[in-house]
């Protein structure tokens, strides 16, 4: 009889939350059989990007059918493993938050040569161009197969107030960014268990 396999990814996306998830994928690539499938319950306001894709990947070793929750909130870097899921569902009363990546520069203060300063600008232009590449990234893997695009994102972005945009679940549904509501967590195992039958 075919299983769901659950992975609980809470609190900031880091170093230490990619070992974790990564010991329990493996465990779940042990255990796992024909026609298992993995659901990736997501409750975190984000972190390191790098280390959401490294969660992705592993995931997505495991060959099999990958079900991703939002609940309560999913932002920033979150939102990328939300987006990885075969199948997107949320929880009532999530939101879905995104916003501009912002670069952090330490500059120490003093005096310095002409070159030292083309050298810093120089430097800074770099780490802007790599932000920009990363964050557009990021939007192309949020809004794939939704009626989003990287574009619309970044408009909504630069009309709202304080650089964050807001989707509760209704609109994150509306959007395509997910393509179900579910009731409660307590009621998830039922919905994916009906779900698998009617597939």
């Amino acid at each position: 009889m075919s299983k769901t396999h659950y992975v609980f990814i809470c609190g900031e996306i880091n170093q230490e939350m990619n070992q974790r998830i990564g010991k329990r994928l493996l465990k779940i690539a042990l255990e796992a059989e024909h026609g298992d499938q993995l659901a990736v319950i997501i409750k975190s306001d984000g972190g390191v990007a790098g280390m959401a894709y490294e969660i992705i990947y592993a995931m997505q070793n495991l060959e099999m059918p990958i079900i991703t929750v939002g609940h309560r909130t999913v932002g920033s870097a979150a939102t990328i493993i939300l987006a990885s899921g075969q199948t997107r569902l949320i929880t009532t009363n999530t939101y879905i938050v995104h916003h501009h990546s912002k670069l952090k520069c330490n500059v120490k203060e003093g005096l310095y040569s002409p070159k030292q300063l083309v050298d810093i600008a120089l430097t800074l232009l770099t780490e802007v161009k790599k932000m920009t590449n990363e964050q557009e990234k990021i939007w192309r893997m949020v809004t794939r197969d939704s009626r989003l695009t990287p574009a619309k994102i970044k408009k909504m972005l630069k009309q709202s107030e304080g650089g964050n945009i807001y989707f509760d679940a209704q609109q994150a549904k509306k959007f395509g960014l997910v393509h179900d509501i579910v009731p409660s967590i307590r009621t998830l195992p039922a919905y994916l268990k009906k779900d698998k039958k009617e597939k």
